[in-house]
């Protein structure tokens, strides 16, 4: 029974060394995009990043942020724009867009090859509603904080 598991292991560790050594097939891929507010107006200075990364067709042997481009990221510029270039072209991408006064977002299932994508942010709480949602507290009988 030992030595079904020995082969078993070697076997399973030899696939996963040779996906990991087989990389990205083809040429690095560029991802391109743009940055609304939900008004439709362009965003400057948001940023996007690669949060997590999976295998377009197949299944990951390795955590989903821990493919290198998931260190990658871009900033808009005045027209919202952005891009990120020297992706894995067997990638398919979760972002996660921030901007100043927006509420972040993530995008999932970005794949490099299709069309520019568009993001629209919503606008952040303002500080009275989120002090209204914060608002409350736990008393006891006598009004006392508990």
């Amino acid at each position: 029974m030992l030595d079904f598991w020995i082969r078993w292991l070697a076997i399973w560790f030899l696939g996963f060394s040779l996906s990991l050594a087989k990389g990205a097939e083809g040429p690095p891929v560029t991802l391109t995009g743009t940055v609304f507010d939900f008004g439709a107006a362009p965003l400057k200075g948001a940023r996007v990043y690669i949060h997590t990364a999976r295998p377009k067709d197949a299944v990951s042997v390795t955590g989903a942020s821990s493919y290198p481009d998931c260190a990658k990221r871009a900033i808009t510029d005045a027209e919202g724009k952005f891009k990120i270039e020297g992706l894995d072209p067997n990638l398919s991408f979760r972002l996660l867009i921030a901007a100043k006064e927006h509420a972040p977002k993530f995008e999932d299932d970005v794949v490099p090859e299709s069309d520019s994508v568009d993001i629209y942010l919503q606008p952040s709480r303002t500080e009275e509603e989120v002090k209204h949602r914060m608002g409350r507290r736990v008393v006891d009988d006598a009004g006392r904080a508990v």
